[in-house]
């Protein structure tokens, strides 16, 4: 008997050769438990089961990875292929999890009611992602809301609030209002200041206003200390005539004001006595003030930091202090935001 055409093979145990096919699947695994194999003529064919890619006439099948387009979790939540399945394991902060389920980020109890105060919509089962508001006694105010995120609770605190001279509010180691007046408790002691706005000095945590900044003409008798206020004194008041009232002239500018300096009507009169001394033509007996430019000299702790005078956020309260005042330290700044030293006319 001749050879068998390809795909069969020659049965010669019996009587007569007999040609028989080849099962090409015999043996062959295309893939996954649901992937089949379809025996042909000198060939196969692999028909992929769900999972599975690839396949057909003499190719197997590819595993599909099915955490490729699973996110189980958080980073730290991980995924696990699997035959037509994934598994997640979920990490720190998440819950679930497992075959073909994907976790789910944890709940925080915010029942708790903080203290000065009441749970308020906070509830034991605050989802994560979201916030709730607790209650706060009377005198105090809430810091901000409770918030969840993936089984940690961030909690709002109820803060007390104080009462204040004025009749103003303000939480507990703030200046009030306006920084007039420093926070009372409700059993009388004084929440101590910690600064002052400007033309405000700290004295015995109270913040007291300064007189206004002293103009060219006048002269400050006393100035910042811990018992009183400084007071500005007109020394050369620049009064004007009738007829620069009536014209609405002023001395500051007048073009003509050099040659009325000299004239013995005004002279007698003292008009425009500081700007008439400015330009050196000063009444008899004058002692009108010159202004001069002031320093801007530095602290070793200012240079060593890189810090200036005229941007400085606590100039305010070093100006107040005695030792920079004998040093004279930023002079110029702390005399523009009317803390100038004593005796300074910048």
């Amino acid at each position: 008997m001749s050879a068998c055409a390809d795909g069969f093979w020659k049965d010669e145990t019996g009587t007569a050769d007999v040609c028989t096919e080849i099962n090409e699947c015999d043996g062959m695994t295309c893939g996954g438990a649901a992937s089949t194999c379809v025996d042909g003529i000198n060939q196969f064919t692999c028909n992929c089961g769900p999972g599975w890619g690839g396949g057909g006439v003499g190719q197997l099948c590819n595993d599909l990875d099915q955490c490729q387009l699973v996110v189980c979790g958080s980073s730290t939540s991980t995924c696990v292929d699997g035959d037509n399945q994934y598994t997640c394991n979920c990490g720190a902060g998440w819950s679930g999890g497992g075959v073909k389920t994907r976790c789910t980020a944890d709940s925080c109890d915010a029942s708790e009611a903080p203290t000065h105060g009441h749970a308020g919509t906070c509830t034991s089962d605050l989802p994560s992602g979201t916030s709730c508001q607790p209650d706060c006694d009377t005198n105090y105010i809430l810091s901000g809301d409770s918030s969840c995120k993936e089984g940690n609770l961030n909690a709002g605190t109820c803060e007390h609030i104080c009462s204040c001279a004025d009749g103003g509010t303000a939480t507990s180691g703030d200046p009030c209002p306006e920084n007039k007046h420093c926070c009372v408790q409700p059993n009388g002691s004084t929440m101590g200041c910690t600064a002052c706005t400007s033309n405000f000095f700290l004295y015995e945590n109270t913040c007291k206003e300064w007189a206004p900044k002293c103009l060219p003409n006048q002269v400050m008798t006393h100035g910042p200390s811990n018992t009183q206020d400084r007071v500005c004194e007109e020394k050369c008041p620049d009064e004007r005539s009738p007829h620069m009232i009536k014209k609405g002239r002023y001395c500051e500018s007048w073009v003509h004001l050099k040659n009325m300096c000299m004239k013995s009507s005004w002279r007698s009169n003292k008009y425009c006595q500081q700007s008439c001394h400015a330009l050196g033509f000063g009444y008899e007996d004058d002692e009108c003030p010159v202004p001069h430019i002031c320093s801007n000299n530095r602290s070793r702790h200012m240079v060593d930091r890189g810090i200036f005078c005229e941007s400085w956020s606590h100039l305010d309260t070093m100006c107040a202090r005695s030792h920079w005042s004998d040093k004279k330290f930023c002079q110029q700044s702390c005399f523009d935001r009317g803390l100038g030293y004593m005796g300074d006319e910048c």
